[in-house]
């Protein structure tokens, strides 16, 4: 067997091949884990936030559905109710 001596001065400013490939292949995993959080953490918020939107809904079409109240008046008030129009327009 030949074994060479490699001389650290020799290697001083190089940068090994296999590294370079693991450190890529490390940075490609950490972006990869990072989306995968970000994603879950989105899908979280938007979940929560659909949530929010279903139940005002609901109570809204309840409120409607009851229909106006027997206590002898005929006119309906507003100023109880509370309306969210999340950005939608009416036609």
């Amino acid at each position: 067997m030949n074994f060479r001596f490699i001389d650290p001065e020799e290697t001083a400013g190089h940068v090994s091949k296999a590294f370079v490939i693991i450190f890529c292949i490390f940075i490609l995993f950490c972006v990869i884990v990072a989306l995968c959080i970000y994603r879950r953490h989105a899908k979280r918020e938007i979940k929560q936030q659909i949530d929010i939107q279903i139940k005002d809904s609901v109570n809204n079409y309840l409120a409607l559905s009851q229909g106006p109240k027997d206590d002898g008046s005929s006119s309906r008030s507003s100023s109880g109710s509370k309306s969210t129009n999340y950005g939608m327009t009416e036609l």
